[in-house]
């Protein structure tokens, strides 16, 4: 991009839930153009912690982040649980092309 030429318009994210295996709901959000970036968080955090980049990055990537189970905007588990269960399902459905 050329010096003081515009940013390119930048997506709007788009939030949504996902069903999580065993029950309960994984909150995610998606915006912005460009390669995939999946932000997450440690553990006690929420996707929140992501706020202040999430803008920037938008710019040029598509931001994923989400709310690990119990987590911000997450339900809570309704029994035994695999974060890297939910991870592996969040990113696998949030990867794919917007639309697809």
């Amino acid at each position: 991009m050329r010096p003081n030429s515009p940013e390119p318009p930048v997506a709007r994210p788009r939030a949504v839930r996902i069903p999580a295996p065993g029950g309960g709901q994984l909150w995610a959000e998606r915006g912005g153009t460009g390669s995939p970036v999946v932000l997450l968080h440690g553990a006690g955090m929420d996707s929140r912690l992501w706020d202040a980049v999430v803008p920037g990055l938008s710019r040029r990537h598509d931001v994923i982040r989400y709310d690990a189970r119990g987590l911000g905007r997450s339900t809570p588990p309704e029994g035994p649980f695999s974060d890297v269960d939910d991870r592996s399902i969040h990113c696998h459905r949030q990867t794919r092309p917007q639309g697809a």
